[in-house]
């Protein structure tokens, strides 16, 4: 059957029971199939509608060309946006304009019809731009989310990150037209083909894999990136350097085998000038593969060494010895210089050198010293300073329409940008973000785009209680039927019968079959209560229960670093086991002096060189955190360590990330008004999930 029969036969079919219109087209760009009809028309068709005795489906539009173009489709399906137009005007999407042969001001005919449903449909792309795109099937989940129907032989667009994408839609099943509504569709996307026919190919990026300390050449062009992936040991700190021999490169770096870019990469150059080489640090614990996309700055092309090596330890900075007998420091440039030559050498030194006020750092005054305005980047070239602006500073627009500079564009299009694609918690369905959500207690338990708001909003009955509960609450709910099942699993026989005997003084045994199973009823049982009764009487008793048994282990005090939520053992800093041991070093009985002196050597070494885990929550930790002078570190972990000795007893060293995560949750917790231990204790019973921590929190009688 080709695709007029089909037209004519749906066209033919409907046209008794619904109505008709000849109307006046006008064009309009869009990214969906909806055409906008006349207000006069929505009477008629609504009627018509109704008056159907079979239902077969969504209503659908019919649009022809009057007459029919040669060489163009004879029909177009689609949906209905709103009946909202002048008398005789069909607002239209271009693309369906473009399938029919018609211009504005062409007449077509516009008839109300019904499509099977479509079970698979392969699509075309007119482009190889969908195959650089990060996420296809995202793009054309959320693309074909705004079509009703489909026909095969046309040409449809679908909004996608970097402007639309044309596709042709090669074939439907199991009719040449079909509706993609309310169904699941297989989608097959074939390889764009050429003007003779033949199979199009993107032109990908250069890929290769790199050897760990063995140097990589590669070429790199201006205008796509050639990667190159390698892994990194764990627990070393290496450096990837990139040196460009014969231009300037721009180079960025994102964990796992995921193509890096200028929005969406984890690491760019944090080490040396960026000018003609770049060199990106990587702390220890930073195992695994990562990937580097490298191309041409500033020119057609250029050859690249790469090389990934271990960093090799720096020795301390001693501090400067006081001057010997006949020697002079010079004020300038802190040389040490005999002192019968130390009057010519400073008059020397003042004249040509000069001390940068901010990094201390001696430099000639004919030579360029720059800091950054804005970051705490230095570099020496004035070629640098440019590269460094244009890339750094300067305001690259977003697909949503705003304009940031580097590192604030990569986190909003991490985290706040609408047009960037989600995975829905509740839908699981990839789709577009959209706005940011507005309901504060959707915020607090963790969603922050208003679709999942409204899709969290949809109802689902307890398999537990058979109540209807919303999705985005649904976590909490069954962890109260979980809590309250351990509650009473952990009681003894004494306990549940006794709060039995309380929740039920008359002896009953509860509603019928399909509740929490309960003790054995007295001899003479009374009336059986209703299910509403028996609910509220349970619900009384595992209160009872919970404040019982959970009273004794809220009161017990927290470990005293900061970073952990273990409770606090018998020991001199009150901390839990492992961070005693930590602060104590290898001789834990001893003396309290020794103490202090070892608490501060290990608080300057993470100052100093860090703990290694990657994304440390700790502030007094130099991951990931700018270089310090020696003296500063050094008061500071003077004063840590003295915070260690006062009362209350005070500790500040890393823990492990997840232990990090959950001290992070229980201050978040305490914010609220609840006390750390309880907010600690909630975390273990909803195994570290914040949300049901929180719910727990509020269903718990002490909490008040």
């Amino acid at each position: 059957e080709t695709l007029s029969e089909h037209s004519c036969s749906q066209t033919m079919a409907h046209q008794e029971a619904l109505p008709g219109a000849a109307l006046v087209c006008a064009p309009v760009a869009a990214t969906s199939d909806k055409v906008a009809l006349p207000a006069r028309l929505l009477d008629a068709t609504m009627q018509a509608a109704i008056e159907r005795k079979d239902d077969m489906g969504p209503l659908l539009l019919c649009v022809s060309a009057l007459p029919p173009r040669a060489g163009k489709l004879a029909c177009v399906y689609g949906g209905i946006l709103e009946f909202t137009q002048a008398d005789d005007t069909a607002l239209m999407p271009t693309w369906m304009c473009d399938a029919l042969g018609v211009a504005a001001g062409d007449r077509v005919d516009v008839s109300p019809c019904r499509l099977p449903q479509a079970e698979s449909v392969s699509l075309r792309p007119r482009t190889t731009a969908i195959a650089a795109h990060r996420d296809p099937r995202a793009a054309l989940e959320g693309g074909l989310s705004a079509y009703a129907a489909l026909t095969m032989g046309s040409t449809i667009a679908i909004r996608a990150e970097g402007g639309p994408l044309e596709l042709d839609v090669a074939a439907i099943d199991p009719a040449p037209a079909a509706c993609v509504i309310n169904t699941d569709v297989i989608v097959d996307l074939l390889p764009p083909l050429d003007d003779e026919g033949r199979v199009v190919l993107p032109a990908t990026d250069q890929q290769l894999d790199a050897v760990f300390e063995k140097e990589s050449v590669v070429s790199a062009t201006a205008d796509r990136y050639t990667h190159v992936r390698c892994q990194l040991p764990a627990g070393v700190s290496c450096t990837w350097a990139v040196e460009a021999v014969n231009g300037d490169v721009e180079v960025y770096v994102s964990r796992g085998t995921r193509a890096p870019a200028p929005e969406d990469h984890d690491f760019t150059c944090n080490r040396g000038e960026y000018y003609h080489s770049a060199a990106v640090a990587f702390p220890s614990g930073s195992g695994g593969w990562y990937s580097l996309g490298v191309r041409a700055y500033g020119g057609e092309r250029c050859d690249v060494r790469c090389r990934v090596f271990p960093d090799t330890p720096a020795a301390a900075a001693a501090e400067p010895a006081p001057p010997a007998a006949g020697v002079a420091r010079c004020a300038t440039c802190g040389e040490a210089v005999p002192a019968v030559h130390a009057a010519r050498h400073e008059a020397f030194c003042a004249r040509n050198n000069t001390r940068c006020p901010a990094c201390s750092k001696v430099h000639r005054k004919t030579d360029l010293h720059w800091h950054c305005p804005s970051c705490a980047f230095v570099c020496s070239q004035q070629p640098a300073a440019d590269k460094h602006t244009a890339l750094f500073h300067t305001p690259r627009p977003c697909p949503c329409g705003v304009e940031l500079d580097l590192a604030a564009l990569v986190a909003h299009r991490a985290t706040a940008c609408p047009d960037r694609i989600i995975l829905c918690r509740f839908c699981e369905n990839q789709c577009r973000a959209g706005p940011a959500c507005r309901d504060y207690g959707d915020i607090s338990k963790g969603i922050t785009t208003e679709h999942e708001s409204v899709c969290g909003a949809r109802t689902q009955r307890c398999l537990h209680c058979g109540r209807p509960v919303r999705l985005k609450e649904m976590a909490a709910h069954r962890d109260a039927h979980l809590l309250a099942m351990r509650q009473r699993a952990g009681a003894s026989d004494e306990d549940r019968s006794a709060a039995w005997a309380a929740a039920f003084p008359d002896g009953s045994t509860g509603p019928e079959p399909g509740m929490p199973s309960q003790p054995a009823p007295p001899a003479q049982p009374a009336p059986r209560q209703t299910a509403t009764e028996y609910e509220e009487a349970l619900n009384r008793a595992i209160a009872d229960s919970i404040a019982t048994h959970t009273a004794q282990e809220a009161a017990r005090p927290l470990c005293c670093n900061e970073q952990c939520v273990n409770v606090a053992e018998n020991n001199f800093f009150s901390a839990c086991n492992d961070c005693a041991k930590k602060a104590s070093g290898a001789n834990p009985a001893a003396p309290a002096d020794a103490l202090a002196r070892g608490l501060v050597a290990i608080y300057f070494q993470q100052l100093s060189q860090g703990c290694g885990q990657t994304g440390c929550a700790n502030a007094f930790c130099a991951t990931g955190k700018p270089p310090l002078d020696k003296a500063t570190l050094l008061a500071e972990a003077v004063r840590l360590g003295r915070a260690a000795f006062a009362t209350p007893r005070e500790l500040h060293l890393c823990v492990r990330p997840e232990m990090q995560a959950q001290a992070a949750s229980v201050r978040l917790l305490s914010g609220l008004g609840f006390d750390r231990p309880l907010c600690a204790m909630a975390l273990r019973a909803t195994q570290g999930d914040a949300e049901r921590a929180a719910g727990w929190l509020l269903a718990y009688p002490g909490s008040a």
